[in-house]
């Protein structure tokens, strides 16, 4: 028991002398993630909820006594024969975890990111490991997942209009009621494979390299059915208190579905499916996985947006923020914090 109190109270310090450290000096030691995930789990989510009422608190403060005044005017963007707007994706998100927009990309734009898999530099898995590549010609044919470098896809334009897209950034700001970072951007393959995998993120699991953040995963191709590899969560399980202790114990372990579905109905799950171009945009805090493709191949790109860099060690992308900006977007600089 002693030794249990001891390992709680040395978390809790390691945590909160992190997060000292991240506000005086802008970086993470490298080690905060397990502290950050351990605090998350003791707390079942509230340690969460008061990192997120911080950076809140501090935004308006900055705001409020900001002489540059930046517009808002652009917060609520209707999104055109959708009859959606920012606040009704934000709500939705709040309350179930996940907003799903269909056939949202044009059918252009998909085929301009998919030219990207014919020459940029990826990492694959194969036998649990993960190997680099200079081009997906050289990946083994065994190989389950296939990753696009992000420094790779950063440099293609369509990439970097689709980081910019107002919607994205509106309703992260509005999620968030601070401002959006860019964090991640993402290009998976997921090979036909007959059983879930552990590194493939093909098991139960749940996210935590931030605060607060948010996914927008967008389908490269059609996936009709479950055999296609979908995307899924478990709603409203993103929410403080909503995951139970039998699990949270195991921290960041990959759980299966007999085990999830002791805790949740069968009925809490949602499968995402969709033509290419579809939409979905999740607080991946919430229970998640990517069904294991069966009968075709699927292809995602995921960009991820964060209230904050505390949480994870991070390395700033090798990509000038001078470069990268679009002075037509108006976004804050803490945008692009991770670009040199």
């Amino acid at each position: 028991m002693l030794t249990k109190i001891s390992k709680f109270f040395l978390t809790l310090f390691i945590f909160f002398y992190g997060y000292l450290y991240f506000l005086f000096k802008k970086k993470n030691l490298k080690n905060i993630n397990s502290s950050f995930v351990n605090v998350y789990c003791l707390t079942k989510g509230l340690s969460n909820l008061i990192l997120n009422s911080l950076t809140v608190t501090n935004y308006k403060v900055k705001k409020f006594f900001s002489f540059k005044t930046v517009s808002d005017s652009e917060d609520i963007i209707n999104i055109p024969k959708k009859n959606l707007s920012t606040q009704k994706i934000v709500t939705e998100i709040s309350e179930t975890g996940y907003a799903i927009l269909p056939e949202h990309i044009k059918k252009n734009d998909i085929d301009e990111i998919l030219k990207i898999i014919n020459y940029a530099k990826c990492s694959y898995i194969l036998n649990d490991e993960i190997i680099k590549s200079n081009s997906i010609s050289e990946v083994p044919e065994a190989a389950t997942i296939i990753d696009i470098e992000e420094d790779e896809l950063l440099k293609v334009k369509i990439i970097q209009d689709l980081v910019h897209n107002p919607l994205f950034y509106h309703t992260a700001k509005k999620y968030f009621n601070s401002i959006p970072i860019l964090t991640n951007v993402g290009l998976r393959i997921s090979k036909i494979s007959d059983n879930p995998g552990n590194r493939e993120a093909q098991l139960y699991h749940f996210d935590l390299d931030r605060p607060k953040w948010l996914k927008f995963f967008i389908y490269l191709n059609d996936v009709d059915n479950r055999d296609h590899g979908p995307h899924s969560y478990i709603k409203e399980s993103h929410k403080v208190f909503s995951k139970p202790y039998k699990i949270l114990i195991k921290r960041y372990q990959r759980i299966s579905d007999e085990e999830i579905f002791k805790f949740y109905n069968h009925g809490n799950e949602k499968i995402i499916l969709g033509k290419a171009g579809t939409l979905a945009i999740g607080d991946t805090l919430a229970f998640h996985k990517g069904y294991n493709p069966r009968t075709k191949i699927r292809k995602v790109l995921t960009i991820e947006f964060s209230n904050s860099l505390f949480g994870s060690y991070f390395e700033n992308y090798n990509i000038s923020k001078k470069n990268f900006k679009k002075i037509s977007t108006n976004f804050e600089e803490k945008f692009y914090s991770k670009f040199v």
